[in-house]
């Protein structure tokens, strides 16, 4: 069960298209990470346009961070890899031009440290073994 917060930089961002990124970054954490799209939870946080800075300057094209939380030691280099650069390039595809630097990042937790509905992942994963 993954958490997601994309965060960007583009405030007037139409509804329809924030639905498009949820469904798409959803179906990619399923398709590349072997993730329950059903438990699946993303946040998309519309920033100021003026908000994204690369090396001090103000960014061209669309600045953002797609920051994603994993439980430790489920999924592959390969895998994460593949999630990685899935992402970058649908962000891309829907998004238009990206900022030079555009972060996708996997934060893995120790599946004991963290949980959801008062039920830790690795009390879960135990659960179903």
């Amino acid at each position: 069960m993954p958490f997601v917060r994309l965060t960007l930089n583009r405030p007037e961002l139409p509804q329809e298209t924030v639905d498009t990124l949820a469904s798409t970054i959803t179906d990619l954490l399923a398709q590349d990470l072997r993730k329950i799209a059903r438990i699946t939870v993303m946040s998309v946080d519309l920033q100021p346009e003026r908000s994204w800075f690369v090396g001090a300057a103000p960014v061209e094209g669309v600045g953002g961070h797609l920051d994603v939380l994993l439980s430790d030691g489920i999924n592959t280099d390969e895998e994460k890899a593949a999630f990685i650069a899935h992402a970058h390039a649908e962000l891309g595809r829907i998004l238009g031009p990206l900022a030079s630097v555009f972060y996708v990042a996997l934060h893995e937790v120790p599946p004991l440290n963290w949980g959801y509905n008062g039920i830790p992942q690795g009390v879960r994963v135990e659960e179903t073994d």
